[in-house]
């Protein structure tokens, strides 16, 4: 879901939408490395219009290509891989 680059809160996160397009996420949206992963859920619920969102999430993909749930309450850093 993220790499993480350069300054300490750089964000850089892309999401990949069940059509195959990409959203990308950004520090310059107002996303920190900091911010709790509800922030990134209410953006691309926003992109998408979706305005009943307790039906949907998302989910990451790690090195080892295993998939979890994004948790709204953990902030973004906390979704790395454990090994990280």
């Amino acid at each position: 879901m993220a790499c993480f680059r350069g300054n300490r809160e750089d964000f850089y996160g892309e999401v990949l939408l069940l059509d195959e397009r990409k959203l990308c996420l950004t520090s310059e949206q107002g996303i920190k490395k900091s911010s709790k992963a509800a922030a990134i859920l209410r953006l691309v619920f926003c992109h998408l219009k979706i305005a009943q969102v307790e039906f949907f999430g998302l989910r990451f993909c790690d090195r080892n290509q295993q998939t979890d749930w994004v948790d709204p309450q953990r902030a973004l850093s906390q979704h790395r891989d454990p090994g990280t």
